[in-house]
């Protein structure tokens, strides 16, 4: 049974395992939807598959799946546990395939060709064998597992971001120039049924994840310059976080003054995944510096800091929240899995 999530069990949360099998910056991290599994896809052109049933400090990951051919990116389980989907990233213009694998074997079931610019998101939808992807080509293109060639596509002038809602019946599409456009999964091929604009002021910021919440009623989205909650109905903005106002807490600045520890000095908001508790009422922010952060989901207020002194993250932090258990991981070149902690 899923332990109820409140503030004071996120506050338990402490490290109980830290891997560090990958030699560069994990770039992509995606639980299977029961909870039992977790993948993580690293610059270093391996991928990795964790059995989060039988974790200990001393486990090491049942799968490592390379991909040194064809690197790796946007790791994503599809409906089975077996397989997944990941993004190329090398030869950029000649191989910007999205790669569907089978875990266990090691072995390639199919190619999606299309893309001629690097993939910058993929999601699975959670309702059929579709999936959407997008691409420095300034394209969204849908794709059916079950066969090679993309099913729709739409063009836009700059850079788009997508996600699909819990249910798998709306698509989200974000774009640099401040739009939201939402569309019905079941005809996409109709065009959007209503779009948002983002406000913001002075140049548009370079928008780089976008997620629903697990509820289906908001939709996150980071950017170069702050983290942004929206109603998924009317497109009202709920609140925003600038990277100013994520900077180091009081209570921040106190763990590493008592504790001898140096400032981190980075410059605001992870680049890489945000996460939501599966109830909704929190998100998980990471920053370049290291820092793992809480906001509570409704206002933004940051309530906690993963001060930590058994390991620290060197660099950007991405983070995902396990959809059923208790359990949230955290990574940059290392992956550390945060528990409870018992009394």
């Amino acid at each position: 049974m899923q332990t109820p999530i409140n503030l004071e069990v996120i506050k338990s949360l402490q490290v109980g395992k830290v891997y560090k099998g990958h030699k560069k910056e994990v770039n992509g991290l995606d639980f299977y939807r029961d909870g039992k599994y977790l993948l993580c896809s690293s610059d270093d052109e391996h991928i990795t598959f964790f059995d989060c049933t039988v974790l200990s400090p001393d486990s090491e990951p049942r799968k490592v799946i390379p991909s040194k051919k064809y690197g790796c990116n946007q790791v994503k389980f599809t409906h089975s546990s077996d397989a997944c989907i990941y993004a190329s990233v090398k030869k950029e213009g000649s191989n910007d395939d999205i790669r569907y694998l089978n875990i266990h074997t090691g072995s390639f079931i199919k190619y999606f060709k299309g893309h001629t610019k690097p993939v910058v998101s993929l999601s699975m939808c959670p309702s059929d064998d579709t999936f959407a992807s997008t691409s420095l080509d300034n394209t969204m293109r849908v794709w059916d597992l079950r066969q090679p060639n993309e099913v729709y596509k739409a063009p836009f002038t700059v850079k788009p971001l997508c996600t699909y809602d819990p249910r798998g019946l709306v698509l989200a599409v974000a774009t640099n120039s401040g739009i939201v456009k939402l569309y019905d999964r079941r005809k996409v091929d109709s065009g959007s049924f209503t779009e948002f604009v983002i406000p913001f002021t002075g140049e548009t910021p370079e928008y780089s994840q976008m997620m629903f919440s697990p509820s289906g009623t908001h939709i996150a989205i980071s950017s170069s310059d702050s983290i942004f909650l929206l109603d998924s109905f009317n497109g009202q903005e709920i609140f925003r976080k600038t990277n100013d106002e994520l900077g180091l807490s009081d209570e921040d600045k106190a763990f590493y003054s008592n504790n001898n520890l140096p400032l981190p000095q980075g410059t605001g908001i992870s680049q890489s995944s945000f996460a939501f508790s599966p109830n909704s009422q929190f998100l998980f922010v990471g920053t370049e510096d290291g820092r793992l952060l809480t906001l509570e989901g409704q206002t933004g207020k940051q309530c906690h800091a993963f001060n930590n002194m058994k390991f620290r993250h060197s660099g950007e932090v991405s983070v995902a929240f396990n959809p059923h258990y208790c359990l949230m991981v955290s990574a940059c070149q290392a992956v550390c899995f945060w528990v409870p902690q018992t009394q």
